[in-house]
């Protein structure tokens, strides 16, 4: 198997560019994040007071040109997914009465109608040519002659309708109004792709990649475009492409890495790098080009160049140029929301003070022993200790003395020790989409101290009395043990395995530490491209920057620069600076990372030495965030920032105090447009040299007090703010150890979201507890996390002081069939299961893929609709599906006779293609579990009552070991049976890579273990005698064991053990039957249409029967995170499926594939008919710890082995240019108000 390249430069040239390049060695410092904006042609006007005529707007005009922009922006964020064309351009043209020329309209108004063409079949949208909308383009070049815009968007539409020398003439254009801008010079490479018949244009395309690499030295994608492109010309120099190549040898480490966590061979890479030199070095200039292209695929697909790709080359190029202002100078926005008085606090009244607390460096608020309150944890340089209000003072829960010296402390359930008896808050009756909260099971949160003297694990253990607890010193490696003087230090679940790793910065270095799930840690540092030179960090803000829904981590230096620490996947990191752009705000040492004026994306903010600072961003697509805008709130120095809604008027105040200073806290209220500059001191009575601050809900009446340290001691103010805000706090518990374990059980690193209409406001979840102010809106309309590993879960119209308990759902299995029953269209089964991309069993460990099935289709189940037989296949789950042939066998047989397919999940050799015949099934006499109990008529009929052999819960897919015994009976001397056939009817509960992944981390977990098969010898001691037998690939499926020499004496008992989370619903068995007579027939495949249509209901069964679902009832939400890349274009796509030829159809969540077959003629009189679906196809997990998993790149090509060129050829670009066109919206995922969970 292997990649594709998505649309490369062309190779074969004849000229050669014009123009060499010096190239030097990529280093991980010269990584910067572009904009990806064109700055030299739609930065808005600096805001003013008055129209360039001198024209004063009236507060009307304000109020309209404020609100329809914010609409517009809104809306063009959406316009793919909803279609909001029509209302854009209608908003555009009310702003343009009053700013008439404004170029947020102009270029906003061309941007609505490129988008417009990529959405032509959905209703409401302006019927549109590519045509109609290059001569709109047309007016706005001549309005705007010095833009290169439009001319970009021109070449985009070309691109799109396939018109190559439209779009060559249109990048030509750009370049000229854009010389520096990498962007152009990238569309003008690209263009040479549809003329690669003209050696002059092909040339020109050569020295344009080149142009762009200039202007974009670290991205690897170009790198690996250009090194065959360089190699192919007519007369290449030696040393330009010898040059290329040494650009990429930063990137051979970690694709060695990435080869030997797949178990291939980690100098693969090295032998291609090499031989493609001495290639050069001899001017073998065809096998040069043919190693430089192959040396691009086995890198294109790795996270990094991913990144760079979406940078040069996005999905969704006109979303890049939105103007997000007006250029005109008008007055700033009037700010929206409650208007509230300042914040006002006093002395609580409830709670004691507490005496000060000698060397306190640390302060921070949990309920550390599960009873629903709030303690306090005191952090002294070398004591951690716990403490609780009790009978009108403070009593200790518990403490620890260490070796220290230490500053911080980290809290949170590391060890995911459920506790049965914890007190669980109570949370909404009635039938919703999540567990009861009173059945969620709680554990308890753990501790790291941190500080000059090194990291010390602490384990909270709950004694015998259960009142009691004391804190245990969990042993890590030499390597840890040994760390000393960590700056910074944050828990977040980088490897998304379920736990929680950690991240310390130290004085020149950052380091990675990854939870093997015993609490231990081991460094996974070497995976990362950190800066060679000194990194000074000073704090580390986790959180899901760019949207992709890997966690990065946003820090800030000690000299006051911003960056980002850019998860690539796989517990590998890059640290990205962030751009001259966010300069404007003052140098910071803490950063915050949250969303200040509800638009979805997140913001930063700043404080340092020279002021508080506010950095906005805007993400026009997943994996991109601009800087929208960077500012100073004001000028008194910063050592703490806290973001946090205090007068719950639903927007993000700031709150920050100096150490250095006099400790005042200041506060910076929130608006709709973000903490306004100019600063209010908070008045705090009896508190002086303020050193800490935490915000709780101290008095539970709905709005967030304060805990103080200062020169007095401890103190507590009571927030006593009038407002008219109602609130919502938020406590989370994913399911512990025995459950699921798919996220840490606070849910740190979540994004919790609170959608009002259409305003939404986020926050990422860091803490037990999370507070939102809601303003007026007494009850939201829904509450949606998106746990860590990128699945999300709804509430529809939330109450207040929410328990939110993680549900199990099935993220990803395979797609489904639904099939025509004569009435309906009823759910079937899921198929795909034998062919996984990228799945891992434990890092490293690759599952196989067996692109090929044979399903049955009983007669019953598939009935002719008008005249055709039609089978709908969906992709529901957070996955994709490519297809290569689809086809229907109908199988007719005598009425007497049943037919079954082998549908098991192994090699081919394990499960070749049979019809099997069944003409008298035969009963085990006994079926028991592992515990002696009968369970024969679990499995004596397939009526969907499931014997489940697993008593304890599900870890998601794996459970505790366990079996089916079956005793066949007595078939006499064991050598008289010469074919015995069990048939075993069931379905497997997938276990998630990332489960698997974890799982495998800790040593003292068992390995997976599939479906063997034990008999007993002649003493009656059992025997393995397969250790691998199959198991039944998904829901509802069939697997056939040919047990004709499988029994070692005349015993016929066997065991299928396994530690698979497996349900069985019927077995029986044949015995020397020979093989009935069968009419195999191919069903012509007529029509096949690919379309959306949404996701189908899911309903739970009883009687441990697999989930199933409604066809009928369909949510049309973007449930999922989309992935990267071209899928197949909508429409007739039956070219498509008739062959095996890699030629794929590639299709997403959501999607719906429509087959329809004419039945041949009906079988003869006294015979009955059954139908084999043959699929040759793969599916592709989004799990995090999927190989490649959000992208639908590198599409599996099985002839590259006959055909070396294969996936480069021409007739392959010329099939991807064709049929894989279709992009998705990803940021609607986040922009688009859900409807349902999945």
């Amino acid at each position: 198997m292997a990649g594709v390249p998505e649309r490369s430069m062309p190779r074969h040239t004849t000229k050669r560019p014009t123009e060499d390049s010096s190239w030097k060695y990529i280093t991980a410092a010269t990584l910067v994040a572009l904009a990806g904006v064109i700055y030299w042609a739609c930065q808005p006007a600096p805001p003013g007071a008055l129209l360039g005529s001198g024209k004063v707007l009236t507060a009307e005009q304000q109020e309209l040109v404020f609100s329809r922009r914010n609409q517009v922006l809104g809306q063009l964020d959406n316009a793919l997914s909803e279609a909001q064309i029509q209302p854009v351009l209608d908003q555009l043209e009310e702003i343009g009465h009053v700013l008439p020329g404004d170029r947020f309209v102009t270029q906003n108004r061309a941007i609505a109608l490129v988008l417009a063409l990529q959405v032509q079949d959905k209703a409401g949208v302006p019927k549109l040519t590519p045509d109609d909308v290059l001569a709109e383009l047309e007016t706005i070049k001549k309005a705007d002659p010095k833009s290169a815009i439009p001319w970009l968007l021109a070449a985009q539409v070309a691109e799109k309708n396939s018109q190559g020398e439209q779009m060559l003439a249109e990048a030509r254009q750009a370049v000229k109004l854009a010389p520096k801008e990498p962007l152009a010079w990238f569309a003008l490479a690209k263009a040479g792709e549809f003329l690669a018949g003209d050696p002059e244009v092909v040339a020109e395309a050569t020295a344009a990649l080149q142009k762009a690499l200039s202007f974009d030295p670290t991205n690897t994608h170009i790198l690996r475009l250009l090194a065959p492109a360089l190699a192919g010309q007519q007369q290449p120099e030696v040393e330009g492409v010898l040059n290329t190549l040494r650009s990429q040898t930063a990137l051979l480490d970690l694709v060695r890495r990435d080869a030997a966590a797949q178990n291939k061979d980690p100098q693969e890479i090295d032998r291609y790098f090499q031989q493609a030199i001495d290639a050069a070095q001899e001017k073998d200039w065809d096998r040069c080009t043919g190693l430089c292209t192959r040396i691009g695929n086995l890198i294109k697909s790795q996270g990094w160049v991913q990144s760079d790709r979406q940078r040069i080359d996005p999905d969704q190029l006109a979303l890049r140029f939105v103007a997000t202002d007006f250029s005109t100078r008008i007055a700033p926005a009037k700010s929206e929301g409650i208007s509230s008085p300042p914040l006002q606090f006093t002395p609580a009244s409830d709670l004691p003070p507490l005496d000060p607390v000698a060397g306190l460096v640390d302060l921070q608020i949990a309920d550390a022993d599960d009873d629903g309150n709030l303690d306090l944890v005191l952090l002294t340089s070398n004591t951690l200790r716990v403490v609780t209000p009790r009978d009108g003072g403070w009593v200790t829960l518990f403490s620890h003395s260490g070796t220290g010296p230490w500053q911080q402390v980290l809290i949170a359930d590391l060890d995911r020790d459920e506790n049965k008896n914890a007190k669980k808050p109570l949370g909404p009756d009635g039938s919703t989409p999540l567990t009861d909260p009173r059945t969620c099971d709680t554990a308890d949160v753990d501790f790291i101290a941190w500080g000059p003297g090194g990291l010390e694990v602490l384990r909270n253990e709950l004694q015998d009395p259960p009142t009691s607890r004391q804190l245990q010193v969990i042993e890590q490696s030499p390597t840890f043990a040994e760390q000393r003087d960590p700056r910074a230090a944050t828990l977040v679940d980088f490897d998304h395995d379920g736990d929680l790793d950690l991240v310390v910065a130290f004085e020149k270095q950052v380091r990675f530490w990854r939870n093997r799930g015993d609490q231990t840690f081991e460094e996974v540092t070497d995976r990362s491209q950190v800066p060679a030179e000194d990194l000074s960090i000073a704090s580390l803000t986790p959180g899901p920057w760019n949207h992709d829904c890997f966690i990065d981590i946003v820090a800030t230096t000690v000299d006051g620069r911003l960056g980002v620490f850019e998860n690539l996947g796989h517990s590998a990191f890059r640290w990205v600076p962030l751009g001259a752009e966010a300069k404007s705000a003052p140098a910071g040492r803490k950063v915050v990372l949250f969303d200040a004026d509800g638009n979805a994306d997140w913001d930063l903010a700043t404080a340092g030495p020279q002021g508080i600072g506010l950095v906005k961003t805007r993400a026009p697509e997943v994996g991109l965030v601009q800087i929208a805008s960077a500012q100073s709130l004001g000028k008194l120095p910063g050592t703490h920032l806290i973001a946090a809604d205090f007068n719950n008027d639903s927007w993000m105040d700031l709150l920050a105090w100096s150490v250095t200073a006099d400790g005042t806290p200041q506060i910076f209220p929130g608006t709709a447009s973000g903490p306004q500059p100019g600063e209010t001191a908070v008045e705090l009575t009896g508190s002086t040299a303020i050193s800490l601050m935490v915000p709780a809900d101290l008095d539970r009446d709905g709005d967030l007090d304060l805990v103080v340290a200062g020169k007095e001691g401890v103190r507590f103010f009571s927030n006593v703010t009038p407002n008219e805000g109602h609130w919502l706090d938020l406590r989370l518990r994913a399911q512990p150890d025995d459950k699921v374990a798919r996220v840490n059980h606070l849910g740190i690193g979540s994004v919790a979201e609170i959608w009002m209409g259409d305003q939404v406001r986020r926050q990422i979840v860091s803490q037990q507890f999370t507070h939102f102010g809601l303003g007026k809106v007494s009850q939201p309309d829904l509450l949606r996390l998106v746990w860590t590993n990128c699945v999300p879960q709804s509430l529809l119209q939330p109450a207040s002081d929410q328990v939110l308990c993680q549900v199990q759902v099935q993220t990803t299995s395979c797609p489904f069939l639904f099939t025509w029953t004569g009435e309906r269209f009823e759910f079937l089964y899921d198929f795909l299961w034998g062919a996984p991309i990228g799945l891992q069993f434990a890092e490293g460990v690759l599952a196989p893929a067996r692109p090929w099935e044979y399903l049955h289709i009983p007669g019953d189940r598939l009935q002719p609709r008008d005249g055709r037989l039609v089978l709908q296949m969906t992709e529901e789950l957070q996955e994709a599906t490519y297809l290569d042939q689809v086809e229907l066998l109908a199988i007719d047989h005598p009425a007497e006779v049943e037919v079954f397919s082998n549908e098991k999940v192994g090699p081919p050799d394990l499960a070749p293609y049979e019809v099997h015949t069944v003409r008298q099934r035969r009963a085990p006499v006994a079926a028991r579990d592992q515990h002696g109990r009968d369970v024969l008529d679990e499995v004596a009929l397939a009526d969907g009552r499931f014997f489940r052999g697993f008593d304890a819960p599900a870890r998601t897919g794996r459970v505790e070991s366990h079996f089916l015994e079956l005793d066949l009976g007595d078939l006499g001397p064991a050598e008289q049976a010469e074919r015995i056939l069990l048939v075993l009817s069931g379905y497997i509960f997938p276990t998630p890579t990332s489960v698997s992944v974890g799982l495998a981390q800790d040593p003292a977990n068992p390995p997976g273990q599939p479906p063997a098969l034990w008999v007993p010898d002649a003493q009656g001691e059992w025997r393995e005698v397969r250790p691998f037998c199959g198991f039944p690939g998904g829901k509802n499926k069939t697997i056939v064991l040919d047990l004709s020499d499988a029994f070692l004496a005349r015993d016929y008992r066997l065991r299928i053990v396994t530690n698979f989370e497996i349900c069985w619903d019927e077995a029986f068995f044949t015995l020397d039957e020979t093989p009935a007579e069968i009419r195999q027939t191919p069903v012509e495949l007529t029509r096949a249409d690919l379309h959306f249509r949404g996701f189908s209901r899911r309903v739970t069964n009883p009687h441990n029967a697999p989930d199933a679902y409604l066809y009928d009832q369909v949510d049309t939400s973007t449930l999922w995170l989309p992935m990267q890349g071209a899928f197949t274009r909508y429409g007739d796509v039956r070219p498509l499926l008739t062959t095996e030829d890699d030629h794929l159809l590639v299709f997403g969540f959501g999607d719906e594939l429509t087959l329809e077959f004419t039945p041949p003629p009906p079988p003869p009189a006294g015979w009955k008919r059954d139908y084999i679906l043959h699929n040759v196809g793969w599916d592709k997990d989004c799990d995090p710890n999927v190989r490649q998993c959000a992208t639908v790149d590198p599409l599996p090509f099985r002839n590259l082995a006959n055909d070396p060129e294969g996936s480069d050829s021409d007739s392959y670009r010329a099939y991807l240019r064709t049929w894989q066109t279709r992009t998705l919206p990803r940021m609607d995922f986040w922009r688009r108000k859900p409807t349902g969970t999945p």
